[in-house]
């Protein structure tokens, strides 16, 4: 791998703090708070790569979609993976490298980067047994990781903006989802996690040292973000 210089001390995290963390979430792990580092406090090891699992290939333009792409100074320590070819992110990202995978098993070594950053894609992989192994690759491939999704119980599903429908059997809700057009919602495409599921997915993915914060709107959780190790 490429040795690469060391990067000047981070003395504030400014404007790589990402919305989901106040500053108060942001001392539950001692390691988010080490100047050292540039991916959003976490502490980074001179030399080796932060992973991103990032919905980059698709590049929507929403203020915080590729938050960690557009903010974090040394974009030649960064690698996205995704199930979709990368097309005009490459262009916009080149210091970037990008890997498409068949969604399976994740293409690196043990242990080969130092943190995994998944924004809002757990959601994504499929069913419970498919976001378990995404967990186990997580935790196989990268020392450290900061992972949010959505609240499956928070009174309004915010992909397709519907309330409280999303509390249906998903076969349902998937129904009531083609009925109105939004069918690419349906499926695979979205698999929402309550509180209880996510501590379920870790106990079986054998994840242990994990800390759960909560951003809320209105005294209401409206996702979840997981740090682990």
């Amino acid at each position: 791998m490429l040795k690469l210089p060391q990067p000047p001390e981070v003395t504030s995290l400014g404007r790589l703090k990402p919305f989901c963390l106040t500053e108060a979430e942001l001392d539950i792990v001692p390691a988010i708070r080490n100047p050292k580092g540039g991916v959003l406090g976490f502490s980074i090891v001179p030399g080796y790569r932060p992973y991103v699992i990032t919905k980059a290939a698709k590049d929507p333009q929403f203020v915080w979609d590729n938050f960690i792409e557009k903010h974090y100074p040394y974009p030649e320590r960064l690698t996205a993976l995704g199930i979709d070819t990368p097309k005009d992110v490459k262009s916009k990202y080149p210091k970037m490298d990008f890997i498409k995978y068949n969604g399976s098993v994740f293409p690196f070594k043990d242990k080969a980067f130092d943190i995994c950053w998944s924004n809002a894609v757990i959601e994504h992989v499929g069913g419970l047994d498919k976001q378990l192994f995404f967990l186990k690759e997580i935790k196989r491939v990268s020392k450290k990781a900061f992972i949010t999704t959505p609240n499956k119980l928070f009174p309004v599903e915010l992909h397709t903006r519907t309330p409280l429908l999303h509390y249906l059997p998903k076969s349902m809700f998937d129904g009531y989802l083609g009925l109105i057009g939004k069918k690419w919602a349906t499926d695979a495409y979205m698999n929402l996690l309550s509180i209880s599921d996510l501590k379920h997915l870790l106990k079986k993915a054998d994840i242990n040292n994990y800390t759960i914060a909560r951003n809320r709107l209105c005294g209401l959780t409206l996702d979840f973000v997981i740090l682990i190790g």
